[in-house]
């Protein structure tokens, strides 16, 4: 399990980036207004939101999968760091 250690650290990271990177592009995207704002447009946005938001939804819950698996596979030193800090 050690071997594991450093290539969870990565993933989670990566993942976290990912997540996040998706998270401000779904909050700042401009969203259509109006019932005819232009067809094609309003169709593209709403395409790239939606890929957007399934994105963010899929490497958000892999992310959560690798961070237990993070915490995990590192409990002993988070045990001791915790039972340390208290001292």
């Amino acid at each position: 399990m050690k071997k594991y250690r450093s290539s969870v650290s990565i993933i989670v990271f990566a993942l976290f980036a990912v997540s996040a990177v998706t998270g401000f592009v779904i909050y700042f995207m401009p969203h259509p207004k109006g019932p005819r704002p232009e067809v094609v447009d309003a169709v593209r946005t709403v395409s790239f939101g939606l890929v957007m938001k399934k994105t963010h939804e899929y490497v958000s819950m892999v992310m959560a999968a690798a961070a237990l698996f993070h915490i995990y596979l590192n409990w002993n030193s988070l045990k001791s760091y915790i039972f340390s800090a208290k001292k």
